[in-house]
């Protein structure tokens, strides 16, 4: 009779084990994986973005050129250093031949978005140089001068947290170079 009851009492403990969920990785229905997944559109790159001015990512939008400039033409590179600084707002400057007009590059929030495919169109208003960075959030980066209109999408995974006391550091993100 014991032997029965210890089946049925490893059963139920084995039945309890399997019945436990598991975390899909979305809370709130939003996406909380900060890798690069099949749901994700193609060209979608998960990057992580420290508050320290050292590490950034690198956009490659792509590349113009000028024509009779007084060298004759030159062929530019259409890029955005994106940055955290220490408050955790998102920043860029441009990078063209290590020169940082920041007036050619501007981002704007989308608000709350469950993954970058939701972003979907480029806002009309709201455009700044720099604007709070949010897990959960979705931004629009738009690279445009006289030559070169380029946009990218970035979608704010989750916060980046120092090991012992949980202190912020930076972000996760996944960006796309994106024509709407």
């Amino acid at each position: 009779m014991k032997k029965i009851e210890f089946i049925a009492m490893m059963l139920a403990i084995t039945f309890c084990l399997c019945s436990t969920s598991c975390s899909d990785d979305k809370e709130g229905g939003r996406d909380t994986n900060a890798t690069v997944t099949s749901s994700d559109p193609a060209g979608t790159v998960a990057s992580n973005i420290r508050h320290d001015d050292a590490e950034y990512t690198n956009i490659q939008l792509g590349t113009y050129i000028v024509h009779g400039n007084k060298t004759g033409d030159a062929t530019y590179s259409a890029e955005i250093h994106l940055h955290i600084k220490g408050s955790l707002n998102l920043w860029m400057r441009q990078a063209t031949y290590n020169m940082y007009p920041q007036n050619d590059v501007t981002i704007a929030s989308v608000g709350p978005v469950k993954n970058i495919s939701e972003i979907k169109k480029v806002p009309e208003t709201g455009w700044a140089q720099e604007t709070s960075a949010t897990p959960g959030n979705g931004y629009v980066l738009k690279y445009e001068n006289e030559y070169f209109k380029g946009y990218a999408r970035v979608y704010v995974v989750d916060w980046i947290t120092r090991t012992g006391d949980n202190g912020i550091i930076g972000v996760k993100i996944k960006y796309q170079v994106w024509e709407p």
